[in-house]
């Protein structure tokens, strides 16, 4: 197999740029200092989502953030403890 490594189409660079802001832009993960939270409706699939983004990020940065489901509120908060 002589599969090659090649610079990404100028498409799929842009895609992935735009996939970069939008996933940055829907949730205010870097404006939280430590000890300050958002929350969202309470939704299972935003909750999975959510719960997928924020592992994602926990093992990126020096930042950490945790999830909570307030179900008798129902919310879902995302907070920075780290």
């Amino acid at each position: 197999m002589n599969t090659k490594i090649v610079q990404s189409s100028i498409l799929l660079a842009e895609l992935a740029e735009k996939k970069k802001k939008t996933c940055a832009s829907i949730y205010p993960f870097e404006d939280l200092e430590c000890g300050q939270s958002f929350t969202e409706p309470l939704d299972h699939l935003k909750l999975n989502s959510l719960r997928s983004i924020v592992s994602r990020r926990n093992k990126k940065q020096d930042k950490f953030f945790v999830v909570a489901v307030h179900e008798d509120l129902n919310l879902i908060e995302v907070g920075r403890v780290e």
